[in-house]
């Protein structure tokens, strides 16, 4: 388009010389009246169509004057692509250079040598045949060299271009920074191994040999050299063992025969008579019993070395938890209690329940024709009028006495929890908790309160209670562990609001 333009304007100013050159040769007897007088009509015409000339020859101008900065640019732009394409040039004939070469090379790699007693090794080149080498101590640098492989030179070894390769190698694909390794019969990449750490020093060290401790290598003093191994040949399976002196091989030991079958054989435990394993009750392997005839009511109870049948009277002293064979069928002695699996009252026996942990005795009823007892009390009796008649007043002494526990929590604080045992382990239990201001010595019960007539939701007061993990637990209120009015917290004492007091808790256990 600019170049239509110019033509245009070239062909008008053709055109305007031409009539500038009719006016100037033309009838100079024509006058025009000018303010310097009459001159010739073909002069005034003459000047005028040379302004007229020259401005219209200004655009035309500057507009060529831009063509020609657009022209310059476009050659600038030609040559820059003419240089790109003799570098793209050069490139290829180098690229294609080093193919022939790389082709050539590949010609000569006819096949891989033999990998039989090469395992561990990798495949190396030297620039005309493969062999396969050791993994060295020392890898060079791996940075920047990434889809490279190792080769050598025959001297040292540096990360190369990969090459085209025979078909019988590995896909290549997905390898980069990995080697070729074979196991005797076939190669693939793998990763390179780590590098073994740096040497000790070897300074002064001179007649020692390289030895480890399991985590770093140091260098020791040689130990005496053990003698010669017994010879291995027709020894497969066997394993070295000395006798202090001398090693021999020897067969491993037999593994140990599988258990006898378990199912229905609860309670008993696995013996052997020299040759085959069995279960067994618990009688089986007991002594024989003295001649039980004349004994009834009685039991049986050793001196260290012989076991004789002893009147019941006998074992009074003997403590809570102990098992002992009775021989009876009928009652069994008082606080003792007969071990078949039975359910206890945890209240008449609190001793027991603590020392088993649990209400219940244990099973012993699979021995046949034999009764174990377990001691269960060993409270004094309770003297009473008639046999089967006990005031309340004394039942409930006794069991205060023999079932009561106070816990001492020490110094407590507000908005705070607290944990201890269960001193009767699993039974239930009443709970008293008390507070004592240090400045009277007084105990009273705190009570609790929520203050909710101000809606600030604010207590006041202790709180105890069990939880089933055999724990007795006490939580303190969010404002203090009292309140300043004993009417709204049921206490005792009006000892004042305190953040913190001394606290304890009495338990009763209750039975089960």
């Amino acid at each position: 388009m600019a170049d239509e333009s110019i033509a245009e304007k070239l062909d008008q100013l053709e055109k305007d010389i031409s009539l500038t050159h009719d006016i100037v040769h033309g009838d100079d007897r024509t006058s025009v009246s000018t303010e310097n007088g009459l001159v010739p009509s073909h002069a005034k015409a003459a000047r005028d169509g040379e302004q007229a000339i020259i401005r219209k020859l200004q655009p035309t101008v500057e507009d060529i004057n831009g063509h020609a900065d657009y022209v310059s640019r476009q050659v600038k732009e030609a040559d820059t692509i003419r240089e790109a394409i003799a570098v793209s040039e050069k490139s290829c004939s180098q690229y294609a250079e080093e193919a022939r070469k790389g082709a050539e090379d590949a010609k000569n790699i006819k096949e891989i040598p033999v990998q039989n007693g090469k395992t561990g090794r990798f495949l190396s080149t030297d620039g005309h045949s493969v062999s396969w080498q050791p993994v060295p101590d020392e890898l060079p640098s791996q940075q920047d060299h990434a889809g490279k492989v190792l080769g050598t030179d025959g001297a040292t070894l540096q990360w190369q271009y990969p090459k085209e390769t025979p078909n019988e190698l590995p896909d290549k694909t997905g390898k980069g920074g990995r080697w070729l390794k074979t196991d005797g019969s076939a190669v693939s990449w793998q990763s390179l191994p780590e590098p073994p750490p740096p040497l000790p020093e070897q300074d002064g060290q001179a007649g020692k040999v390289l030895g480890t401790d399991g985590s770093q290598a140091v260098w020791q003093s040689p130990k005496e050299i053990p003698e010669e191994l017994p010879p291995q040949s027709g020894q497969g399976g066997k394993w070295l063992k000395t006798d202090g002196n001398h090693p021999q091989w020897q067969q491993l030991p037999d593994p140990p025969e599988p258990l006898p079958e378990q199912n229905n054989n609860g309670g008993k435990f696995l013996s052997t008579n020299g040759s085959q394993a069995q279960w067994q009750k618990i009688h089986d392997l007991l002594p024989p019993l003295p001649d039980q005839d004349g004994h009834d009511n009685k039991v049986l109870m050793t001196d260290g070395t012989t076991s004789i049948w002893r009147d019941v009277s006998a074992i009074v002293a003997i403590p809570v938890g102990v098992v002992i064979l009775f021989y009876n069928s009928g009652t069994l002695p008082d606080k003792w209690l007969e071990c078949n699996g039975q359910s206890f009252n945890a209240v008449l026996y609190p001793k027991l329940s603590k020392l088993l942990g649990k209400n219940t005795v244990p099973n012993f009823r699979e021995v046949e024709n034999q009764r174990y007892i377990i001691k269960a009390d060993d409270s004094p009796n309770i003297e009473v009028d008639e046999p089967t008649r006990v005031t309340a007043d004394t039942i409930a002494a006794k069991v205060q006495a023999i079932n009561h526990e106070v816990l001492d929590f020490g110094t407590v604080s507000k908005n705070s929890r607290y944990v201890k045992d269960n001193p009767f382990g699993e039974s239930p239990v009443l709970l008293f908790v008390e507070v004592v201001k240090y400045s009277v010595r007084t105990w009273f019960s705190p009570g609790w309160y929520v203050n909710n007539y101000s809606r600030t939701g604010e207590s006041y007061g202790v709180r105890a209670g069990r939880y089933d993990n055999n724990t007795i637990v006490i939580q303190t209120g969010t404002a203090g562990v009292t309140s300043s009015l004993e009417t709204m917290t049921g206490a005792s004492a009006d000892q004042g609001t305190l953040s913190s007091a001394g606290c304890r808790v009495h338990v009763w256990q209750v039975g089960v």
